[in-house]
């Protein structure tokens, strides 16, 4: 659900769903053991705070993790397909 909304609103260009990822922690003072997956969401960096507020708004938990990671080196071929498959003017 959570890759169909970025995709749908141009704000990734891929995501790629990894797990079920056993997690523990503790929320609100209680031990917690869940499954969740991980996602990489590919997009522009002009993109990036528009993807971390379609998150929060649509994701299931009240303080998801969410980490920014610059690539320092993109394949230009990549990059260029990234940028088209995030780019405004392809917004529906």
């Amino acid at each position: 659900e959570l890759a169909k909304h970025l995709l749908d609103r141009r704000a990734a260009a891929c995501v790629q769903i990894e797990g079920p990822i056993e997690s523990h922690y503790r929320w609100e003072g209680r031990d917690c053991c869940e499954n969740e997956y991980r996602l990489v969401i590919k997009t522009a960096a002009s993109r990036k705070d528009e993807v971390r507020e379609l998150l929060r708004e649509i994701h299931p938990y009240d303080q998801p993790q969410i980490l920014t990671l610059e690539s320092a080196d993109v394949d230009p071929g990549y990059a260029t397909w990234v940028g088209e498959q995030t780019s405004e003017e392809n917004k529906d």
